[in-house]
C-alpha cells in the first residue's frame, strides 16, 4: 500500500472563540506560520485555512513551531481518504496491536461528514478488533488511535506535540517593553503570547534576537532604553519587568502593566 505524504495539522488556541473577525487572526497565524517555516529554510508545499484547523503541506516534522503563538497544538498526520476502510488499511499496516489495548479517538471537525465521530470510533474500532485480536479500553489504553476529519478527509495523527497557546504575534498593537538582561524579557514573552508585537528599549540590541525567535513575521524593534520616555508618548501600553518585591516608578506618558507582578 502506498501511504500519502504526511502533512502537519494545526489546531489553534485562544483564535477559535473569536467572532467574525476570526479570520483575521486565523490569517494572522497564517502568516506566522509561513514565516518560521521559511526563517527555519523547512520546505513547504501550503500553508493554508481547514476548517477550523490550518494545514501545512509538508515532510517535515516543523518542530519550530513551538516558536509560534497562537498555536494549541499540532499533529504529524497521513490524509487516510474519505472511508473507513482506508483508514483502516493505513492504521493496520503502521501499528502493533499484539497483545495491546486501544482506543480510538476521532475528532469531526468538518460536520458535513456523513458518520459522527462516534460512529467512526465504534467502525475503526470494530475492524481493528477483527483483524488484530486487540480488546478496547476507554481508560489509559496501550495505544490511542487519533483522527480528525477535516475537508470530508480522515487524517490520521501520528504523533501531537503542545504549542505555546495565546494568540498570534500581530493581532494587537504594539507594546512598549523596558528590558535589561535576559530574566527581564519573560515581560515582552508575555506581551508576545497576547499577541502584541513588541516596541524593546533596552541598551542591549542583542536581546532582540533572543525575542525574534518568538516573534515570527513580526521584527522586533529596537530603540536605546534612555528613548522609552519620548516613544511612550506614541504607544498605547508600556510593560516592564517589575516583580513584587521591585516596583519602580517610570516616567511615561502611557499605561504601565506589570504582568509578573505575582513572580
Amino acid at each position: 500500500m502506498s501511504i500519502q505524504q504526511t502533512h502537519i495539522l494545526v489546531r489553534y488556541a485562544e483564535i477559535g472563540i473569536k467572532g467574525n473577525n476570526r479570520s483575521e487572526f486565523e490569517n494572522m497565524l497564517v502568516r506566522n506560520i509561513r514565516a518560521c517555516l521559511n526563517a527555519h529554510a523547512i520546505f513547504f508545499e501550503s500553508v493554508s485555512r481547514s476548517s477550523g484547523r490550518i494545514i501545512i503541506k509538508t515532510n517535515a516534522d516543523c518542530t519550530e513551531l513551538r516558536e509560534i503563538f497562537g498555536i494549541a497544538s499540532w499533529s504529524i498526520a497521513i490524509d487516510t481518504g474519505t472511508t473507513i476502510k482506508e483508514l483502516f488499511s493505513v492504521v493496520h499496516s503502521l501499528v502493533s496491536f499484539t497483545d495491546k489495548t486501544f482506543k480510538v479517538a476521532c475528532t469531526r471537525v468538518d460536520k458535513r461528514f456523513a458518520l459522527t465521530s462516534m460512529e467512526v470510533n465504534c467502525q475503526l474500532g470494530e475492524l481493528l478488533c477483527t483483524a488484530t485480536g486487540a480488546r478496547v479500553k476507554m481508560h489509559s489504553p496501550d495505544i490511542l488511535v487519533e483522527c480528525e476529519i477535516v475537508e470530508q478527509h480522515i487524517l490520521y495523527c501520528l504523533s501531537t506535540q503542545q504549542g505555546l497557546g495565546g494568540l498570534p504575534v500581530g493581532s494587537s498593537s504594539q507594546v512598549l517593553v523596558l528590558a535589561e538582561n535576559h530574566d527581564e524579557l519573560r515581560a515582552a514573552l508575555a506581551m508576545l503570547k497576547r499577541g502584541c508585537s513588541i516596541l524593546l528599549a533596552t541598551s542591549k540590541p542583542e536581546l532582540c534576537h533572543e525575542l525574534a525567535h518568538f516573534s515570527h513575521g513580526h521584527e522586533i524593534t529596537h530603540i536605546p532604553q534612555h528613548h522609552a520616555q519620548e516613544a511612550s508618548a506614541h504607544i498605547l501600553l508600556a510593560a516592564v519587568p517589575d516583580v513584587y518585591n521591585s516596583i519602580k516608578e517610570y516616567k511615561l506618558h502611557c499605561p504601565i502593566v506589570r504582568p509578573l507582578i505575582g513572580g
